[in-house]
């Protein structure tokens, strides 16, 4: 698999997962590739949205690679907390916004560092450290996580295929989802 799509596969997991833990009854969750300028230079951008939020005691596990809040459960996959990490490989910048049932809002952007601190622009950039940056207001607004995941796409033609490879493997490998999770691709 490519890192693109390890990346949605650990996703789509860890959203689902959230959805059956919850047991929220919106079970739906958005799968969005938009081709964006992100600091001048073009950036193909996954995001996955569901309806679940993560709580506060929770955000740490966002934070320690191999360090998992996932106890064993019937149809859940990850306890060993790495999962999540492979968005960082090739990736420009990562955004997360959740809002728990609280209305307890964060907003955490993560910027991959290389070795010499500068942000990550070359695909294939061997991280070193991720700067952070996070944001907590109360909100009204209704719970969920999106999470968006940035990655440096050179050219037009680069965007095309890698849009077109994603499509193609969200839809051969997700197009039926497990307990009822409503998937949609737009």
């Amino acid at each position: 698999r490519s890192v693109k799509e390890s990346t949605i596969t650990e996703l789509l997991q860890n959203s689902t997962d959230a959805i059956i833990e919850s047991k929220v009854e919106n079970n739906r969750i958005d799968v969005n590739i938009k081709y964006e300028l992100v600091e001048n230079k073009k950036s193909f951008v996954i995001e996955i949205k569901d309806q679940v939020g993560i709580k506060f005691e929770n955000l740490i596990y966002l934070f320690i690679p191999y360090y998992s809040g996932k106890s064993a459960m019937k149809n859940m996959t990850g306890e060993m907390g790495n999962g999540f990490f492979n968005s960082y490989r090739e990736s420009r910048k990562v955004e997360i916004e959740t809002i728990d049932e609280n209305g307890n809002k964060f907003t955490i952007i993560d910027q991959p560092l290389d070795e010499n601190d500068n942000y990550i622009t070359i695909p294939g950039t061997l991280v070193k450290d991720i700067e952070k940056n996070i944001k907590y207001e109360k909100t009204n607004e209704n719970r969920g996580t999106t999470i968006r995941i940035f990655y440096v796409s050179t050219t037009e033609e680069d965007f095309i295929l890698d849009y077109t490879s994603f499509y193609s493997y969200v839809f051969k490998n997700y197009s039926d989802m497990q307990d009822n999770i409503k998937l949609f691709i737009n």
